[in-house]
C-alpha cells in the first residue's frame, strides 16, 4: 500500500495549517545527490517584518518551468540567519520539509530577533546552497527613526523590462509594498515586447509555472531577496476583474471556483508572508495590519475576496441603480469591523492603508451626473460611504497607497461634510504595464474640472518612494524614460508632502535621479 495514503493518525504540518497523516513523518526524503542542477534557480525572498521577526521563502526547483524537475517526495531543507554576513556568530537554523503537494516551497517564520536590524539569511539543501539574502527587521514601536519603503504594482512580464524593481534595490529601502497585479495571467502575445508563449492560466500547475517565468527574472529576484516585501493581490493572480466568487464572464460559480482555488494556492505558495495556508476552496486571510517603528501602521486590505459582484455592466459608465444598492460590500463585513477597530486602537504617527484599487471619488464625465469605473472603490457608493466614514472617525491623518491606474496619481483626502483636509489618497503607476506610457492621461483635464481632490499624473512606468517622519510624510513619484530597452533614465517626476494638519501638496520637479546605459 501506498504508505502516502496509509491514514494511521493526523498531525499537523508545521506553518501551513494542513493536516497531514502521522504516517507521512515516514515518507522517503529526496536525496540532494540526486539533485545535479541548482534547486535554488528561484532566488529566495523575505516578507511581513516585525520588530522581531520575519518570514522566509524559497521553493526547490531545479528546473522550474518543469513540474518534475522534482521528485514526488518531500525533502528536507535548512534555513539560516545571522546578522553576519559570513554567518560566523550569532547565527540561528532549522530545518523545513518542502511537500511536493506545495510545489517544494518552504516559507519559515523566524523570531526572536533584534528589532530595527539587518540581518543576512540562506538555504541548504545537501551541499546545495542558496544566494544569500538580506532583511531588516521592524524598528521598535517606539523608535522613531525615519522608514523608507517603496510601492510597486502591476508587473506584465510581456510589457517590458522590469527597471523599477533594479531601482527600489538600489534605494535601500526598509520594506516594498506590492499593491498586486504580480503576475498576469492572461496567454502570451507575440506582438508584447518579450512574450514568454505561455497560455492563459487556469490550473494549479498553469499557475506555479507563470510565478516561475516571473521569478526568474533578475531584477526581481534580486530585489526580493535583498528586501522584504509586504504583499497584497489585486485581479490577475486570479483572472481579470474578479470579484469575490466570480469572474467577469459569468462562469458559473462551481466551475470558477476550480480556477480561483488554484490561483489562490499557487499565490500562497510563491509569497513570502506571514499568513496560513488555506484549505483547499477556502478563505486567504491576506488582511493584516503591521507596526513599524513609531511612525507606521501598515493596514493591509483586500478589496477582491469579499466584494460583491461588479454592477453597470463592469465598464466606465453612469452609475446606475444597482450600483447604488446599500447591501453591497467592497470588504465584508469582517474585514471592515477588522479596519475599523485596528485604525482606533493604532498608536503609530501615520496609518497608511494599502489596496488594490483607488478607493476615491474619480468622475470621468463632468456633463453627466456621475460617470465612474465600476472595478474601483466609486462603483460600491455605499461601502466607499463607509470606507471614509471609518477612515475619518479614527481622527487620524490618513494616507492610502494602491495600484491598478497603471498611473500615478495624488489626491487630497477631506472628509465630504465639513471640507477638512485628512490625509492623502495615492496611486502608484505600473511597473511595465501598458507600456512605456505617456506624460499624462489623455482624459486628465477632464478627470480635474470634475474632481478638485485630483492634485497630480503621470502615465510614466516607475513606482512611488515613501518617508516616514515624525512630522511628515514625504512622497517622491518616481518615473522610468522607457521600460522597453535597456538604456534608460530614472527620475523624480513629483515630490508630494502629508502633514500632521491633514494638508497633501505636490508640485513637479522632473529630476534626474540616475542613468542606466
Amino acid at each position: 500500500m501506498n504508505r502516502r495514503r496509509f491514514i494511521i493518525g493526523s498531525a499537523m504540518l508545521a506553518g501551513t495549517g494542513i493536516m497531514l497523516p502521522v504516517s507521512a513523518a515516514q515518507l522517503e526524503r529526496v536525496k540532494p545527490e540526486h539533485i545535479t542542477e541548482n534547486p535554488f534557480s528561484l532566488g529566495v525572498a523575505s516578507g511581513d517584518p516585525s520588530a522581531d521577526g520575519i518570514s522566509l521563502w524559497t521553493q526547490l526547483a531545479p528546473d522550474p518551468m518543469n513540474r518534475h524537475s522534482m521528485p514526488g517526495k518531500p525533502a528536507e531543507v535548512i534555513w539560516e540567519v545571522s546578522s553576519r554576513h559570513d554567518f560566523t556568530t550569532d547565527r540561528q537554523s532549522g530545518t523545513e520539509t518542502a511537500w511536493p503537494e506545495l510545489a517544494h516551497t518552504v516559507k519559515p517564520r523566524i523570531r526572536g530577533l533584534k528589532a530595527g536590524a539587518e540581518y543576512f539569511y540562506r538555504f541548504r539543501f545537501g551541499n546545495h546552497e542558496s544566494r544569500t539574502g538580506r532583511f531588516r527587521t521592524a524598528p521598535d514601536k517606539n523608535d522613531k527613526r525615519p522608514v523608507r519603503f517603496a510601492v510597486v504594482s502591476c508587473n506584465r512580464y510581456e510589457d517590458g523590462w522590469f527597471h523599477a524593481f533594479r531601482h527600489v534595490l538600489q534605494d535601500d529601502v526598509d520594506f516594498v509594498f506590492h499593491a498586486g497585479d504580480y503576475i498576469y495571467e492572461k496567454a502570451s502575445r507575440a506582438d508584447r515586447m518579450r512574450p514568454h508563449g505561455e497560455p492563459e492560466c487556469f490550473s494549479l500547475d498553469d499557475y506555479r509555472r507563470r510565478y516561475a517565468l516571473y521569478r526568474l527574472d533578475p531584477d526581481l529576484q534580486d530585489l526580493h531577496a535583498n528586501t522584504a516585501f509586504i504583499s497584497t493581490w489585486d485581479d490577475h493572480e486570479v483572472a481579470g476583474n474578479w470579484a469575490g466568487r466570480a469572474d467577469k464572464w459569468d462562469t458559473p460559480d462551481r466551475v470558477f471556483a476550480w480556477r480561483r482555488s488554484a490561483a489562490i494556492q499557487a499565490y500562497w505558495e510563491a509569497m513570502p508572508f506571514n499568513i496560513p495556508q488555506p484549505l483547499p476552496g477556502g478563505e486567504l486571510k491576506l488582511y493584516r495590519s503591521l507596526q513599524y517603528g513609531a511612525h507606521i501602521d501598515f493596514l493591509v486590505l483586500d478589496t477582491r475576496q469579499y466584494r460583491s459582484d461588479q454592477a453597470c455592466g463592469d465598464t466606465t459608465t453612469l452609475l446606475c441603480d444597482g450600483a447604488r444598492s446599500t447591501s453591497r460590500t467592497m470588504l465584508g463585513s469582517r474585514q471592515t469591523d477588522w479596519l475599523r477597530q485596528t485604525l482606533n486602537e493604532g498608536k503609530a504617527t501615520w496609518p497608511i492603508i494599502g489596496q488594490q484599487v483607488p478607493s476615491f471619488l474619480m468622475d470621468y464625465d463632468p456633463e453627466e451626473p456621475l460617470t465612474v469605473s465600476m472595478d474601483k472603490w466609486d462603483g460600491y457608493p455605499a461601502a466607499q460611504r463607509e470606507y471614509e466614514k471609518i477612515l475619518n472617525d479614527s481622527g487620524r491623518v490618513c494616507m492610502t497607497v494602491a495600484g491598478d491606474a497603471h498611473q500615478h496619481i495624488a489626491a487630497q483626502r477631506r472628509e465630504a461634510a465639513t471640507g477638512q483636509n485628512v490625509g492623502a489618497d495615492l496611486v502608484t503607476t505600473s511597473v511595465t504595464s501598458g507600456g512605456n506610457g505617456q506624460e499624462r492621461d489623455s482624459a486628465w483635464g477632464v478627470l480635474q474640472a470634475s474632481n478638485a481632490n485630483l492634485q497630480y499624473n503621470s502615465r510614466r512606468r516607475g513606482y512611488l518612494l515613501i518617508n516616514a517622519q515624525e512630522n511628515q510624510l514625504d512622497v517622491e513619484f518616481r518615473t522610468l524614460s522607457n521600460i522597453t530597452e535597456k538604456a534608460h533614465q530614472l527620475f523624480c517626476a513629483a515630490e508630494g508632502t502629508l502633514t500632521r494638519d491633514g494638508r497633501f501638496s505636490v508640485h513637479e520637479v522632473n529630476r534626474l535621479i540616475r542613468e542606466h546605459v
